[in-house]
């Protein structure tokens, strides 16, 4: 039987109590890894999170990235499970994880649905992630990996998300590492959390830290017509209420600019 982490990031008072209340279900090979950012070496551990089958691990600074890839050290299972502090999950869910992956040994990663969202476009069917479906993208929460990608060091970019400039773009570019660096993943038309609203990736872009970082993903995912494709995103954020087409464009191409001297995650040995 394959074990499963569900790797959750947190972060301050705030995130660990609500870590606390997510009821997390008592599940036999299941093991839940909390990073919980803070600069409290003090901080308590809340009690619900007290139990054989949880462990905290504080880390101090900010950063959503650093805070997954925290998560990700301290995992130890044969398959991880990326998670927020605000999902729900019933024992079955985390029991058809594993099982997927124990029926196909052939995979490194999968994603998944989740329930709770609002307009987000799913594939119909079982389908190959290493030639995405039109229409499709993925949130972190929805990915599982198998022990041995993260044994290749693979881990979310630090240079992106929460709690730095490029405030945005860190599942999009994990996402292009997997499949950059050959990782055999499929997405399966099941249901494995409860989320309620939209995750922050498929949120309006209104702050420009976000379309910064939108640019900056263009350019490194798509090194010869990403140059193009900028104008043509800043007169869609234009065209949905986002942003001014001026200042989207000004951010997109900053944060086009900027990933020129950026090395590629995928790249890594």
């Amino acid at each position: 039987m394959l074990t499963l982490d569900v790797a959750i990031s947190t972060y301050g008072e705030e995130g660990i109590r609500r870590t606390a209340m997510m009821d997390l279900p008592m599940v036999d090979n299941v093991s839940y890894i909390v990073s919980w950012q803070t600069d409290d070496d003090n901080a308590e551990i809340p009690e619900a999170l007290q139990r054989p089958d949880i462990e905290v691990h504080k880390l101090h600074g900010r950063g959503l990235s650093r805070n997954r890839n925290n998560s990700l050290r301290h995992s130890t299972a044969d398959i991880v499970l990326i998670a927020d502090d605000d999902l729900r999950y019933k024992p079955e869910q985390l029991k058809q994880v594993m099982d997927i992956f124990y029926i196909h040994p052939e995979l490194d990663f999968a994603t998944f649905r989740f329930n709770g969202g609002d307009g987000k476009y799913y594939p119909p069917e079982e389908c190959d992630l290493n030639i995405v479906p039109k229409g499709y993208s993925s949130t972190s929460f929805e990915l599982a990996m198998r022990r041995r990608v993260i044994d290749c060091g693979v881990e979310y970019d630090t240079r992106f998300g929460i709690g730095t400039k490029l405030a945005a773009g860190e599942d999009e570019l994990m996402f292009h590492t997997l499949r950059h660096r050959g990782f055999r993943g499929r997405f399966f038309p099941v249901t494995i959390t409860y989320h309620d609203g939209q995750s922050t990736g498929f949120r309006k872009i209104t702050d420009r830290n976000v379309a910064c970082a939108m640019g900056a993903v263009i350019g490194m995912t798509y090194p010869m017509s990403g140059m193009l494709r900028v104008p043509l995103k800043a007169w869609r954020m234009h065209r949905s209420g986002q942003m001014p087409f001026a200042g989207a464009l000004a951010a997109l191409t900053e944060g086009w600019i900027h990933q020129l001297f950026m090395s590629r995650p995928w790249k890594k040995a």
